[in-house]
């Protein structure tokens, strides 16, 4: 079948009449009206090659009224990887149904919500048009006691009670599985909160890295032993 019969037209059709066939078929077929995506493919490209061969000026139907779409997924990631950032493969459909996969770096410092942009990453069903950007939006799992803010991290750390009365060096984990070294001096009252700073998460523009805010709070044991508590006494009535 030639190019004109497919737009409905003969050939002696005129620049004009081609134009004005092309948006009336693209309008009834185009996919986001219904249409069906293999018809429209079908009269662009008779329309292209009409153009093509007969030096009919170009319409840029698709760009101008129904550019290729963009697409918005979201990848989930843990609290820690916030720290160090992740790499991901990622499968997604376009609206033909078109599967596309990817590997994408997320870089350290993300935050929960943020968005990445990807260019011509998203639609494309239309080949003379650019296509359109994929847009990443990164979701942080929570976690119980352990918070943001900027790229401050304020955590809560149970301690023996012991270790605040008398004082203690102890090894502390961080979400990220960094140690460090944490010392409690004789004394220290519950919910005292200690700064570290440079522990933080690196920020996604500089990489400089904010400060830990540890809060350390009571464990307090249990004892049914009567001798141990009847010691305890002692001490308790010595203070």
């Amino acid at each position: 079948m030639n190019d004109y019969r497919i737009l409905g037209l003969d050939k002696t059709a005129s620049q004009d009449e081609v134009k004005q066939a092309y948006k009336k078929l693209a309008l009834l077929h185009h996919p986001d009206r219904g249409g069906n995506p293999k018809d429209f493919a079908k009269i662009t490209e008779a329309y292209n090659s009409i153009q093509k061969n007969d030096n009919v000026e170009s319409i840029y139907f698709n760009e101008t009224f129904y550019p290729n779409k963009n697409i918005r997924i979201t990848q989930k990631i843990t609290f820690a990887e916030q720290f160090t950032g992740k790499t991901v493969d990622i499968h997604y459909k376009t609206t033909a149904g078109t599967e596309k996969a990817i590997t994408v770096t997320i870089p350290p410092g993300i935050s929960n919500n943020q968005t990445i942009t990807f260019d011509q990453l998203g639609d494309n069903n239309f080949a003379y048009t650019p296509p359109g950007k994929l847009y990443l939006t990164i979701k942080v799992q929570p976690e119980k006691d352990i918070s943001r803010s900027n790229d401050d991290v304020h955590l809560s750390k149970k301690i023996n009670i012991f270790d605040l009365i008398i004082g203690a060096k102890l090894d502390i984990e961080l979400p990220n599985k960094e140690n460090i070294n944490l010392t409690i001096k004789q004394g220290t009252k519950p919910n005292t909160v200690f700064c570290i700073p440079g522990y933080g998460i690196p920020n996604i523009s500089t990489g400089q890295r904010g400060n830990i805010y540890l809060k350390v709070t009571p464990d307090i044991p249990i004892i049914t032993d009567s001798n141990l508590l009847g010691q305890l006494a002692e001490i308790r009535n010595k203070i």
